[in-house]
């Protein structure tokens, strides 16, 4: 559980205000659980700052600005598929993390591909700290081929994150460690406290709320808020239909 909680901290760190956490399949059937705020998002040379981090947490003091994300020690822990996609600026970053893609490229390079699109939806052209044009392209076709998306599939998840914000898709050993609930994702095993084993627990704790206490980032799990305080009353509805 302390990797949710490393993963889902960098969501408060990037100053979002909401995170939702869901379970969905993409296009070719595969079950995935998403992650996705509405912070400050990251563009390529943050993302890959990040990602190059491993081991620690790089923050620069004077703007507050958050790296890594718990991107090299926390998602593995996860799954053994990570996508991480994220807005600013009007630029479209994403990088495939995974722990299977090295044995498979089979190369002694370690590799993180990473891609960028202008808001319009065409390939970064412009030379950045840490990729050229032919590197992102070579990105894209690496993680197109070691993901179970395409390019349009990559597209239409950056058209629902919006203007900014953070996706985090995980795949793969994700899906055998937690069963999946109505309104929660449980650890598989035996635990002794609730929190051990829910995810939902868990964050009822790390992130304490109550009608007085007013939670730094509203989480939604599973369509459900997370949170020990009752859910506005709503006084507009039609009686008739609210029994229904």
């Amino acid at each position: 559980m302390s990797a949710w909680g490393d993963v889902i901290d960098n969501s408060r760190d990037a100053r979002a205000s909401r995170l939702d956490i869901n379970v969905e399949r993409t296009t070719t059937g595969v079950r995935t659980v998403v992650l996705t705020d509405d912070g400050d998002g990251m563009s390529e040379t943050d993302m890959a700052k990040g990602i190059r981090g491993i081991g620690y947490t790089e923050k620069g003091l004077e703007t507050g600005q958050h790296y890594g994300f718990g991107s090299t020690t926390s998602l593995p822990r996860l799954s053994d598929h990570c996508l991480v996609l994220s807005v600013r600026g009007g630029e479209r970053t994403t990088c495939l993390l995974s722990t299977k893609l090295q044995t498979q490229l089979d190369t002694a390079e370690t590799v993180t591909p990473h891609c960028t699109w202008t808001g319009t939806g065409t390939l970064l052209e412009t030379t950045t700290e840490f990729l050229c044009p032919a590197a992102r392209r070579k990105s894209l076709d690496t993680l197109i081929a070691f993901s179970p998306f395409s390019e349009a599939d990559l597209l239409a998840q950056f058209t629902a994150l919006g203007m900014r914000g953070t996706r985090v898709i995980l795949w793969g050993s994700v899906e055998h460690e937690h069963q999946v609930l109505a309104d929660d994702l449980q650890l598989r095993g035996e635990f002794e406290w609730a929190h051990e084993r829910s995810l939902r627990s868990f964050l009822e704790l790390l992130y304490y709320c109550d009608d007085r206490t007013t939670p730094s980032m509203q989480i939604v799990l599973r369509d459900s808020r997370v949170g020990n305080f009752a859910e506005p009353v709503v006084t507009d509805k039609d009686p008739a239909a609210a029994e229904n």
